[in-house]
């Protein structure tokens, strides 16, 4: 595990996000996620591992199953970092979200507000 994220895992019974030896506080910070599932399906999303483990569920309810080691924690300091955050990794896709392009790989159906913070 780096410093700058942390990976989840395939649990039992779906896909759960693990702390590791994280402090307690690291885990209730805001910061942003990217989710990676077969066939090249992404998901960027903003908030901390929890948010992130919602994401995950919300989407395998959906059929999209999560890659091994597919989930990438970004811890930021603020939630205002957290979007911007959000929305770098929207764009190191190279995708587009579903609402310009529905046949995107991103399962985004909108830019982060992190672009309107950054001035985008």
């Amino acid at each position: 595990m780096s410093g700058k994220y942390q990976r989840g895992t395939i649990g039992a019974i779906g896909a759960v996000a693990t702390a590791g030896n994280v402090a307690n506080q690291t885990a209730k910070t805001s910061g942003a996620y990217l989710l990676k599932f077969e066939d090249g399906f992404m998901y960027a999303g903003k908030g901390p591992l929890s948010r992130m483990n919602v994401s995950i569920l919300r989407i395998a309810g959906q059929g999209y199953k999560l890659l091994e080691g597919g989930a990438e924690h970004f811890p930021t300091a603020t939630a205002r970092e957290g979007l911007i955050k959000e929305y770098q990794l929207m764009k190191e896709t190279g995708q587009l979200p579903r609402n310009i392009d529905p046949n995107s790989m991103l399962l985004n159906k909108i830019w982060s507000h992190g672009k309107k913070l950054l001035g985008e």
